[in-house]
């Protein structure tokens, strides 16, 4: 009996030093991703990660962001426990890129299938392509009750919107494509004397903004903590 003990426990402590270690190593490749896209940003000012073959640096830094402080979060204070944790933080950071897809696949009608031959096939096509991004946001339904919308969420999301509404007012133009200078799909209101870089800012810009909200909506206790250390301080300071 005492054998078997022994050998049970032996198991759950390597089984623990494994996860522990697939833990840190989890979080060391989203810290390295995310530094990596800082310095590309920052030092390099290339706004394309070729060795992920051509991702948008915003989009690496913004997803490894989100799934290092997520998994974090879930694991740390939310005890959801390794595996799921880091689960979660994968799926939360897929919602973050499909929110932004789905938000300018509706904001662009240049993504639309138009070549469909009746306007059934072509509002069927529409639905399917929402739907499929909207089965990405799932994640959100079981995570409702680790994420919260402070007021910092609620500033991020109306700078977001506001970029987003700006960026329309500008025309929607697509700085990928060679006539973008007359690529406009809207009405232009407002004029830049550099519509390449505008729409460049307002497409990268209003990522880094999204992917910001989705950090913020992460219930970390450290304004709890706070508020209790403040409390016994005062306490202490009551009793002196």
């Amino acid at each position: 009996m005492d054998t078997l003990r022994y050998s049970k426990e032996s198991n759950v402590r390597e089984g623990g030093h494994l996860l522990q270690f697939l833990e840190w190593t989890f979080r060391s490749l989203a810290l390295l991703c995310l530094l990596y896209s800082v310095y590309l940003i920052a030092i390099k000012e290339e706004l394309w990660v070729t060795l992920f073959g051509n991702v948008s640096s915003v989009t690496v830094g913004c997803v490894s962001a989100i799934i290092l402080f997520s998994e974090y979060c879930f694991s740390y204070h939310q005890k959801m426990g390794v595996i799921n944790s880091m689960v979660f933080s994968v799926l939360l950071a897929a919602a973050f890129v499909w929110s932004y897809e789905l938000i300018y696949y509706l904001s662009f009608p240049g993504s639309w299938n138009f070549a469909s031959i009746t306007i059934i096939s072509q509002l069927g096509s529409t639905l399917r392509t929402i739907a499929t991004f909207g089965i990405y946001l799932l994640p959100m339904v079981p995570l409702r009750n680790k994420l919260t919308l402070r007021r910092t969420s609620v500033v991020l999301g109306a700078i977001f919107c506001g970029m987003w509404i700006l960026w329309i007012l500008y025309g929607f133009p697509q700085y990928y494509l060679a006539n973008y200078l007359t690529s406009s799909i809207y009405p232009k209101t407002i004029v830049s004397s550099d519509p390449y870089r505008t729409s460049l800012v307002f497409n990268f810009g209003s990522k880094a903004v999204l992917g910001v909200f989705f950090i913020s909506m992460l219930k970390f206790p450290f304004r709890d903590e706070i508020r209790a250390f403040a409390h016994r301080v005062a306490l202490i300071r009551r009793r002196f």
